[in-house]
């Protein structure tokens, strides 16, 4: 009995010291590391022939429909993808064309920003809801940076990545002003 309680103390002991250790770094510098880890792997699924036919088809020239005044809120248009529902998606594809002009690498900017805004909001939930144990706000970080559907939506100009960061902010915001 008296080796089992030892080996516990010593075990307690080593848990400890590796709690320490990972506890020792600042939680800004971790939370840097997973945002680092995220966007890599979301530039490894860049494939911009991929997403090409939606952009190309609908979310292009809606944004110069935009730019150029010709757009009016709910007029049938030819094509089907494009509703008014996805302005979130056809204003920034128009003022990415506007800086950038039109490629697809550059129409891939938005979404990727919002895919890592994303992540930002959670971290913030992840704070908010427990504040006992911030290392909760990282582990949820790492989880949704590793989600498969984040990851691979990410470099995609689709309205999925920016409802994403809106739901993911709307409950930030409302468990913040609990």
């Amino acid at each position: 009995m008296l080796g089992g309680r030892g080996v516990r103390k010593r075990q307690k002991r080593l848990m400890a010291l590796r709690l320490t250790a990972v506890s020792s770094i600042p939680n800004h510098w971790m939370l840097a590391l997973v945002l680092g880890l995220a966007l890599a792997i979301r530039l490894s699924f860049f494939l911009p022939h991929y997403q090409a036919s939606d952009v190309l088809k609908s979310y292009a020239p809606a944004g110069h429909q935009i730019l150029t005044g010709e757009y009016q809120p709910g007029a049938e248009y030819d094509y089907v993808w494009f509703s008014p529902i996805r302005l979130g998606v056809v204003v920034p594809v128009a003022a990415l064309t506007e800086l950038f002009g039109y490629s697809l690498p550059h129409l891939s900017i938005y979404p990727l920003i919002c895919s890592i805004l994303t992540l930002l909001f959670v971290y913030g939930i992840g704070l908010r809801l427990e504040r006992q144990f911030p290392h909760a706000a990282l582990l949820s970080v790492l989880f949704a940076a590793l989600y498969p559907l984040l990851v691979t939506q990410a470099p995609q100009m689709l309205p999925d990545t920016p409802r994403t960061l809106f739901a993911t902010a709307a409950v930030y915001f409302f468990v913040r002003s609990r």
